[in-house]
């Protein structure tokens, strides 16, 4: 098994269907936490809409992606899924014919919307013509790593969504991004061209200690103490489980040493005390106010330490859980760490 088994995501894959599957005038943007699930329900939305005749959905990995080296556009499609038989051979089809490849650094802005628009001459063919056409570009954010370049490339799918339908006779086409990155955030709820950032969150604690007991823990670990750590992060308890072979502890060491660099820089800023408070009860953020607060939340969201919470993918707002570090607008990453940053301010640092 590469991956864990999908568990309890209908309600964020109706919602994600509900979302992309008719007109939308803005790129759609989703984030969530590191490991929350968010590619795996993608990639499984594009997966299940192989049986519909009503739409074509492509999904693109940016994550491994470096914006200084030049790519190969085939080997975009190495880390595709496209939910279309037909339209696989006319994609590749359309692409060979062109024999080019995209330079990160230079052209990215125009690259994202030079691949909308292979996949929407692609679909002129008469077999997928006037269908919908969903692109996904996962994780977006780590391929481009300039924030002044993903609002480019926003503002280019923006245009592309309106102008692309009539000219190859789309249907419609909408494009969704993602992100887990926290300070590319604040500059996408900026701008007017993309819709609101929709969270996609961790697993329920039900759900969580489903897949949990699927993955069969050996007695000596408790759900509990993983829960705890994790707090329904479905790519963290994998980890857990093959690299480290259920030992929690190692898992923790192993994450020991870079939150403890993370909490030194912030006490040599001064910060440490609104750090211990705010690891202590994550809704002090939510309450606290004044310009070494605001200090401490953009330390930690460019750190991914913390994450603001918004709405998310159905309009709600995720369940407060103190104990795991779930607050009302912040909550940790993964609750390890807020337990981590505890430890180092009580030691010598």
């Amino acid at each position: 098994m590469l991956e864990p088994p999908f568990v309890d995501r209908d309600r964020e894959l109706r919602a994600l269907e509900n979302l992309v599957t008719s007109y939308r005038p803005l790129p759609i943007y989703l984030y969530g936490p590191e490991g929350c699930g968010k590619s795996r329900l993608l990639r499984e939305f594009v997966t299940r809409s192989r049986g519909r005749s009503d739409v074509i959905a492509l999904y693109v990995d940016f994550s491994g992606y470096d914006a200084r080296r030049a790519v190969d556009l085939d080997s975009i499609l190495r880390s595709s899924l496209v939910s279309h038989n037909r339209f696989i051979s006319a994609f590749l089809d359309t692409i060979r014919s062109l024999n080019m490849s995209l330079n990160y650094e230079d052209v990215l802005s125009v690259s994202l919307s030079f691949l909308a628009d292979i996949a929407a001459r692609a679909m002129t063919r008469e077999e997928v013509r006037g269908k919908g056409l969903i692109l996904v570009y996962d994780d977006l954010t780590r391929g481009v790593g300039d924030l002044r370049t993903l609002a480019n490339i926003l503002k280019s799918l923006y245009n592309y969504i309106q102008e692309a339908p009539p000219r190859y006779g789309l249907g419609f086409l909408n494009v969704v991004v993602t992100t887990s990155e926290g300070t590319s955030l604040r500059e996408v709820s900026r701008h007017t061209y993309v819709s609101r950032p929709m969270l996609v969150w961790n697993l329920s604690k039900d759900s969580f200690e489903d897949l949990f007991r699927r993955l069969n823990p050996p007695e000596s670990v408790s759900f509990s103490d993983t829960w705890r750590l994790l707090g329904g992060n479905p790519r963290k308890l994998w980890e857990l489980v093959k690299m480290y072979s259920w030992d929690l502890e190692s898992m923790t060491r192993d994450h020991y040493d870079r939150v403890r660099r993370i909490v030194r820089r912030a006490v040599n800023m001064g910060l440490g005390d609104l750090l211990r408070r705010a690891a202590m009860d994550i809704a002090y953020l939510d309450e606290a106010k004044g310009s070494d607060v605001e200090a401490l939340i953009d330390f930690l969201v460019e750190e991914n330490m913390i994450i603001e919470l918004g709405l998310t993918i159905y309009g709600d707002r995720v369940e407060q859980d103190l104990e795991i570090g779930v607050g009302r607008y912040y909550a940790w990453q993964i609750p390890m760490y807020r337990e981590l940053v505890l430890k180092t301010l009580s030691s010598s640092l």
